[in-house]
């Protein structure tokens, strides 16, 4: 992912109030009891460390079978207490990456995730989430209408001031969330999906049977940061960077009948792309293969 990727931290995704703030008395709050503003953006400085660490140990740069460097060498080495330290190393052995051996050290150890070749590859899936979706299930933890995002306005494909009607829902992959959606739908479309009885199924699948006709999709692949609430819902620590989509469908006529934004964590995908060098022109350059 290019370096020069824009972050994106406020509210849900890239929703411009906190998410312990979206319910209003126009919407109907399905989640679990939070209160407002109960989470913080701030990153804990222990995480940081633990996701260079974690990133490290899975990358094998760690030799198996010789011991890390002792808590106070990496104190030194980060610039932090050892109290730091020794959370960090108390998570990662809890997640299995680390082997304390009492009076010896501290060890990595062999990672349990697939290996890169057999991670899923979010290029495809972006693809087509709904072909990946049928190997999921979902469950729906909020409905209720709200204000546009900014990134909703900026394609400029509803009046400003109309407001949408929202699905928060989460879907699970072998027993792990596998991401966590924002679906915004135009009000005069509200009525054709039942919230309740969608199950599993996909919110586009919904409108199509209604007889709403997918033609067309805009996408753009983002990073964002896990507010409190998107923490508790995909298992990941408040501040923790996540795999950002958002996408708008157009009808034949070119009208927004969807907009999608989800989330997914970084740790269960890679993206995977062949290359051809192309020596023509005036300097050689790499150009994806299709």
């Amino acid at each position: 992912m290019a370096a020069n990727v824009p972050m994106v931290s406020s509210g849900r995704f890239a929703i411009t109030k906190p998410i312990g703030a979206r319910a209003t008395a126009a919407t109907t709050n399905r989640r679990r009891g939070r209160k407002p503003g109960d989470g913080s953006q701030v990153l804990p400085l222990y995480h940081r460390i633990y996701m260079l660490l974690a990133e490290q140990l899975r990358d094998g740069r760690f030799p198996m079978g010789e011991a890390l460097p002792s808590e106070l060498q990496l104190a030194d080495r980060y610039g932090v207490s050892r109290v730091t330290i020794r959370r960090t190393l108390d998570r990662l052995e809890r997640e299995g990456l680390i082997r304390r051996r009492r009076g010896s050290g501290t060890y990595p150890v062999a990672p349990k995730q697939p290996a890169p070749s057999e991670r899923d590859d979010i290029g495809g899936m972006l693809a087509n989430l709904i072909t990946m979706e049928k190997a999921t299930s979902a469950i729906t933890l909020w409905s209720g209408d709200t204000l546009q995002p900014e990134w909703v306005r900026a394609t400029g494909k509803v009046p400003a001031k109309q407001r949408l009607f929202k699905i928060v829902r989460r879907r699970d992959k072998d027993g792990a969330p596998f991401s966590v959606s924002v679906l915004m739908l135009p009000m005069a479309l509200a009525a054709l999906v039942d919230v309740d009885g969608l199950g599993d199924e996909p919110v586009m699948v919904a409108l199509e049977r209604a007889g709403v006709i997918p033609m067309t999709a805009e996408q753009v692949l983002t990073v964002a940061l896990a507010d409190s609430d998107l923490a508790a819902d995909i298992g990941v620590e408040v501040g923790a960077p996540l795999i950002c989509m958002r996408r708008t469908v157009l009808d034949p006529k070119g009208d927004a009948i969807l907009f999608q934004e989800s989330v997914y964590p970084p740790d269960r995908y890679e993206y995977r792309m062949t290359l051809s060098r192309i020596t023509a022109g005036v300097a050689p350059r790499w150009m994806p293969v299709a």
